[in-house]
């Protein structure tokens, strides 16, 4: 008999209620991810459901923790079958508990040991699980401080008369969300909604004075999708929909109106079987509409947004897993996955191809190389957003050599026009191995594109000489004011390598005691190409030298989460190298920055207070209290960089980058 939301293939690794506990995670789209990132996911995964795809996963992602029965990382090979499109997505079977049931409350308060910031939060969550009806209603409240530079000395030594700005700002929102799952006969609906609204105030400085930005915004939004069997495909149809306002009163004041709707199907189904298995065919298609209406203090907008996408992908199996006691299959499973779709949008339209190969000559090692052509159209976002002012930024100014408080510009770029990405990859996964369930990976990725769209770079000198229009100076020279919003890069290529390691120790053993846990996750990256052509006419800058910004050589992260008996830690370490930023690209100068290597560490310390209750779930949630203390940045790093004569580079105080620096938040979780 098949074990219940057992997918099509046997996971590469399985999470089992202990280690999923053990992770801390706020709810089961946080698991998703943190298991993601464990075995190298570099792109959020593909999820499905008790073994099955669903129209709207994302429904079930907002469940505590502890509503789950197990997750399992599917091999490489799964995105074959249950991809969407892009071949180098993870896929993540969540099996949910047959029945589940619980009153959830959570209050924190967040506080920097530096002083001068506060952060209040609470939740409330009403969660339900009947076989495949599910239900929970949950309702937010969250606010913080703003942070001045009043309460900053060592910022206001390095800038003088900023007493009034604000490094923060003042964050004030609600938010209240309902999701449902329903079995209607041999179909399976859903429905998601939820309506947020939030405030925010900061002091920004224009023109020589200081202004108070007043945002405010509102937003309701639904979704209703429907899964099932139709003359033998499988379907899944969803209708979404948003209503947005926004305002903002201050330095450029403006208010705006949006709304959108999308309607997605996917239907898939088997079209023929090969001596190695069956041919499986999606079909997909969307259609999203959106207008919106926004008026400034000189103009009145009103732009219509339209997208049409068709696709369809076909997965073939070329050879099949060893059967015991058959014959052949000695090369084990593997897939060729095809994909092509064309988009047409007003920003542009273009055609997508995208080619996988997937195989697993050995049981516990899967081997998988990826190709990509993609043409990708600016969103609503990107073109619409109205013009705004952002709050206040620290930049060091490598014309005059100093540093400056600038307030950034903010909004959308209606001139973006579609992007093209040509991506390869090469990967390969081994394990598990041994009792500890070591489960290794690497791969390589390649990626070119074009006009790709942005953030403006470093405001280093060559980046202002191309772009002289997005920086604005008084009449001394200082810089004042930047540019921000959205840009077409000509073109950049990069190529990066990346290694993931985790171990978990076995289940019962001393280390962890009976229902405990202990996972470790690595995961190492490293860039062996970056280079960019900014703008057209330019020559290519390599941002590994220092030109266009910089960027760092390498990257590492390190995660450690263990539960025993009733006490639960994470750990996460995170590590970049330095590297240096040209004033001028193609040269080493006496103007250049050496920005320093960066390492920061997370805690988290949980303890359960109380562990009577109902039945199993005892075992895994209190009924009663939990107290978690969360500490961010614990070593209180900041960014640093020096000029070439060791002095510290102005724009890099210790308040600069991260005004807040180290902070500390007490929870309270109580389950009713």
């Amino acid at each position: 008999m098949a074990r219940r939301g057992a997918a099509g293939f046997a996971p590469d690794r399985e999470f089992s209620p202990a280690e999923i506990d053990a992770l801390g995670a706020d709810d089961i789209g946080d698991v998703v991810g943190k298991l993601n990132a464990a075995v190298g996911g570099q792109t959020p995964p593909v999820v499905i459901i008790n073994g099955q795809r669903v129209a709207d996963p994302e429904a079930l992602l907002v469940f505590p923790p502890d509503a789950l029965a197990r997750v399992e990382v599917l091999p490489p090979t799964a995105t074959a079958i249950y991809g969407d499109g892009d071949p180098t997505r993870r896929v993540l079977n969540v099996v949910l508990l047959r029945r589940f049931d619980s009153y959830d409350a959570a209050e924190g308060v967040t506080s920097s040991t530096s002083g001068g910031y506060q952060a209040l939060s609470g939740e409330l969550k009403r969660s339900r699980i009947v076989e495949a009806d599910t239900s929970q209603l949950r309702l937010q409240a969250r606010g913080n401080s703003g942070l001045s530079a009043s309460d900053r000395p060592d910022y206001l030594q390095d800038h003088p008369g900023s007493a009034a700005l604000d490094l923060r700002p003042q964050v004030r929102r609600v938010a209240a969300d309902l999701s449902l799952t329903r079995s209607l006969g041999d179909w399976r609906g859903a429905f998601r909604g939820g309506v947020q609204a939030q405030r925010s105030r900061f002091v920004v400085g224009a023109d020589g004075r200081f202004i108070a930005n007043r945002n405010s915004s509102a937003a309701l939004n639904g979704k209703v999708s429907l899964s099932g069997n139709l003359l033998n495909w499988s379907v899944r149809s969803s209708l979404s929909g948003s209503l947005s306002r926004f305002s903002t009163e201050g330095a450029t004041p403006v208010r705006s109106n949006e709304r959108s709707m999308t309607l997605d199907t996917s239907v898939n189904r088997n079209v023929l079987t090969l001596p190695a298995g069956p041919v499986a065919l999606d079909l997909s298609g969307q259609v999203y509409r959106s207008r919106s209406l926004s008026a400034g203090a000189n103009a009145r907008t009103s732009l219509h947004g339209r997208t049409g996408t068709v696709g369809a992908d076909l997965s073939i199996p070329l050879t099949r897993a060893v059967t015991p006691g058959e014959g052949g299959g000695r090369f084990g499973p593997s897939f060729l996955k095809l994909g092509a779709s064309h988009r047409a949008a007003d920003a542009g339209s273009g055609d997508n191809l995208t080619l996988g190969a997937f195989w697993s000559p050995l049981k516990v090692v899967s081997l998988n190389g990826a190709w990509v052509h993609a043409t990708e159209a600016p969103t609503d976002l990107q073109r619409f957003a109205p013009l705004t002012t952002g709050q206040a930024i620290v930049v060091h100014d490598f014309r005059t050599g100093r540093s400056v408080t600038v307030t950034p510009l903010l909004g959308g770029n209606a001139s973006l026009r579609s992007a093209t990405r040509d991506m390869t990859s090469l990967g390969v996964s081994a394990g598990p191995f041994t009792t500890w369930r070591v489960l290794a990976g690497a791969s390589v990725r390649q990626a070119r594109l074009a006009r790709e769209i942005g953030a403006l770079p470093m405001p280093t000198s060559d980046i202002e000489a191309a772009f002289p229009e997005r920086f604005r100076r008084d009449d001394a020279g200082d810089l004042i004011s930047i540019d921000q919003r959205p840009i077409n890069i000509t073109s950049s290529s990069t190529r990066l390598l990346t290694g993931n390691l985790s171990i978990s120790a076995p289940a019962d053993s001393a280390l962890v005691g009976s229902g405990g846990a202990l996972q470790l996750s690595l995961s190492y990256s490293l860039r062996l190409n970056d280079t960019t052509v900014i703008r057209d006419g330019l020559s290519r800058m390599d941002r590994l030298s220092g030109d266009a910004g910089g960027v760092a050589r390498q990257e590492f992260f390190i995660g450690l989460d263990a539960r025993r008996d009733r006490m639960t830690l994470n750990l996460a370490g995170h590590r970049q190298s330095g590297y240096r930023l040209r004033q001028i690209s193609g040269q080493d100068g006496p103007g250049d920055l050496d920005i320093g290597a960066f390492s920061m560490i997370d805690l988290k310390l949980g303890y359960i207070v109380i562990m009577a209750g109902r039945g199993a779930e005892s075992a895994r949630r209190n009924q009663g209290l939990t107290v978690n203390l969360a500490v961010e940045n614990l070593l209180d790093r900041r960014p640093e960089a020096h000029l070439t004569d060791g002095r510290v580079a102005p724009g890099y105080g210790r308040d600069d980058r991260d005004p807040v620096g180290r902070s500390v938040k007490l929870e309270l979780l109580q389950r009713f």
